[in-house]
């Protein structure tokens, strides 16, 4: 079964280019077609305009942060969340929307990957300024994540293009053109220091295979490209590193490629693309272009639009005339960030993942770092094809069966062959390893200096260290420095990104500090990386309840409860049981929220007070919402009066407030203030 299933938006326009109409329609092949809401969806070109101003703005605040970013800005940039949203809100609207959540949760169910195929005609005339939206942002508000940043969604340009294409298996060995141009009359580039970090990483796998073209020309690129394709090695990518830019007397997008002099070759999309017709073998093109203007000068938001645009047109270019995948840049990039993102993408390309799935994982990337944050929505898949590979990974080097029997035989015996590690196990020397569970020992004493001491040295010597990173986020939570406590969350879960428990914790500190909408990816990619992790989902339940959307909650409650293993995860249970009798309260409905609250209270510990009392708060809360305040009255005077003199709860005193509220004849005889017991 094909892991991937698509969801195609395509988009249409009529009328004029002053008043131009759209027309949204939506098919998968999970849950059937739809159509936008009673007619085309009506937007203004300014419309159009005023998101992806919104877009550059957010990719301004990114890159220049400096005081004259911010004195330049007179109202504050929308966020990306805001801008995604926005954009959600108006493509999946009625039926559109009612068919995206269908066919997603039937993906779910199915463990298949749910791919939202934007759908573009470029013979469209309104196919620019339907270009220019920044559909990589779109955020599902429901679910509380961006749909590029997903892993159970993912997103796609799809161009609408008539050429043929012969699809051609992907290689056990990677061939990629670096084509590098920096001319003299343009801004000086890292293009070296980006070309060298491709190099390095070509050094380490040998199934990559990397030919640099040094100060690139047109010329240049389609004799190479002919040649390694005439003695049948072609190259599969051909990786662009320079400037990209705008052609004002035709509108038209270009790069700088490097003349014979050394200065500036413009080549426009069109000559491009007809130079790349016959395609050459060439499977992806990835355009790491910085916009650029030949003087250099910063641009207003309407113009960087166009040259937007123009890059834009380059991608579509290529597509148009046959070239199955392009990657592209529609916003500015830091050179950070470009390193980066190349970096990741061809460690995920020799892995044998599919080019909307590599891409996908580099965009992660990028929100780790802390400086290029706003930068994963950059980078743009545009494709004429199904998603697929660009390199097979090799199968295994056949040994004779007797080779093998021995090589087995010896890895038995003397232990010749390391251990596999787990998603969250890193190799480390034992100094390394003695400083770290020194470390845990002494946070535990409260000795939080001389812990603090050697997790620093451990970093030192390994930045991506994930567990000393999580034991460093543990120490600048307890010291109230929550936000230097994200970071190193946030570097746990970039070093082992398939680590649940790295993920697990992230989302827990968030949910726990009110940010539970940056909790809620986390918690749900934990569950997808260990679904037998039950303090994921009640996290994710309570992060639900925090943010009032109560049946989501009971869902995820109820799908922990089905993972428990019996009497392994007690405590797990019972959290997850008055959780679940919470969110079913909140629900309305309190016939069955009374079930799991009275499992839990006969399971929880007698000596836990503040546990029981919260179970019965919520236990009473019940009979009130179903009409019966007279047993209500009688739970909370079962487990608050004459109970003697343990420390007083928070609960123990709501319960004596809604005692109040029901004119129950009792008084609670609250104890002497203290703490104690479990929360959860």
């Amino acid at each position: 079964m094909d892991p991937v299933v698509d969801f195609e938006l395509e988009i249409r326009s009529s009328g004029d280019d002053k008043n131009p109409v759209y027309t949204v329609a939506a098919r998968c092949e999970l849950a059937g077609e739809g159509d936008a809401e009673r007619g085309p969806l009506r937007l203004s070109r300014d419309d159009l305009e005023a998101i992806h101003r919104g877009a550059h703005l957010v990719s301004e605040s990114a890159v220049l942060r400096d005081l004259r970013a911010s004195e330049r800005s007179q109202t504050p940039s929308p966020t990306p969340r805001e801008i995604g949203s926005s954009l959600f809100d108006t493509f999946f609207r009625g039926h559109v929307g009612d068919l995206f959540f269908e066919s997603l949760a039937i993906a779910r169910e199915r463990h298949r990957i749910l791919q939202i195929k934007v759908r573009l005609d470029p013979n469209d005339p309104q196919f620019p300024p339907l270009n220019l939206f920044p559909w990589e942002l779109l955020y599902d508000s429901r679910h509380y994540r961006f749909l590029a940043l997903s892993e159970t969604t993912s997103v796609v340009r799809h161009l609408r293009v008539q050429s043929p294409y012969e699809r051609v298996p992907p290689p056990s060995r990677l061939r990629v053109l670096l084509a590098v141009s920096n001319p003299s009359d343009t801004e000086p580039l890292a293009v070296e220091e980006e070309a060298q970090r491709i190099r390095e990483l070509a050094q380490c796998d040998r199934r990559l295979r990397i030919e640099v073209l040094h100060r690139a020309s047109l010329a240049g690129i389609v004799e190479t490209l002919t040649s390694a394709r005439d003695r049948r090695r072609p190259f599969r990518v051909l990786h662009f590193l320079g400037h990209g830019g705008l052609s004002l007397a035709t509108d038209q997008g270009l790069l700088y490629l490097t003349a014979t002099a050394g200065d500036s070759e413009e080549v426009p999309a069109e000559v491009l693309a007809q130079a790349l017709s016959d395609r050459l073998g060439l499977e992806l093109v990835f355009l790491n272009a910085c916009l650029t203007t030949r003087s250099g000068r910063e641009l207003d938001p309407r113009e960087a639009s166009r040259l937007f645009a123009g890059l834009a047109s380059v991608a579509s270019a290529l597509v148009s005339v046959g070239i199955p995948r392009v990657v592209a840049m529609q916003q500015p990039i830091t050179d950070v960030a470009a390193l980066e993102l190349s970096a990741t993408f061809y460690r995920e390309a020799l892995a044998g993942s599919t080019v909307a799935t590599a891409v996908r994982e580099a965009r992660k990337r990028l929100v780790f770092r802390e400086s290029t944050r706003a930068e994963w929505s950059v980078p743009v898949l545009f494709q004429r094809v199904p998603d697929a590979a660009v390199h097979r990974p090799p199968s295994p080097w056949p040994m004779r069966a007797g080779l093998a029997a021995f090589l087995l035989a010896a890895v038995l015996t003397w232990g010749l062959w390391p251990a596999p590690l787990g998603p969250c196990e890193q190799r480390m020397s034992e100094v390394l390893r003695q400083k770290v569970s020194q470390a845990a020992a002494l946070a535990r004493e409260d000795e939080r200096d001389r812990a603090r001491a050697l997790l620093e040295e451990a970093l030192e010597q390994a930045p991506d260290l994930a567990v000393a990173h999580a034991s460093m986020a543990f120490l600048e939570d307890r010291e109230g420095a929550p936000e230097r406590a994200a970071d190193h969350y946030r570097a746990a879960v970039a070093a082992r990104p398939y680590c649940a428990l790295h993920r697990y914790h992230l989302g827990a500190f968030y949910e726990q500090n009110g940010r539970d909408t940056e909790a809620i990816p986390e918690l749900l990619r934990a569950v997808e990386l260990d679904p037998e992790h039950t303090r994921s989902y009640n996290e994710l339940g309570l992060a639900y309840l925090d943010l009032q959307h109560p049946e989501e909650a009971s869902r995820w409650l109820k799908a922990g409860l089905r993972r428990v293993r019996s009497g392994a995860d007690r405590q797990d249970e019972i959290l997850l049981l008055k959780n679940l009798g919470h969110a079913l309260v909140a629900e309305g409905r309190p016939h069955e929220a009374l079930a799991p609250l009275r499992k839990a209270l006969e399971t929880a510990a007698l000596d836990d007070w503040t546990l029981r009392d919260e179970i019965v708060m919520w236990m009473a809360r019940a009979e009130v919402e179903k009409g019966a305040p007279v047993s209500a009255c009688a739970r909370l005077s079962g487990q608050f009066r004459d109970r003697g003199r343990p420390p007083v709860s928070p609960w123990e005193l709501e319960g004596a407030e809604l005692a109040s509220e029901l004119d129950c004849p009792w008084e609670p005889n609250l104890g002497a203030s203290g703490e104690g017991g479990s929360q959860g």
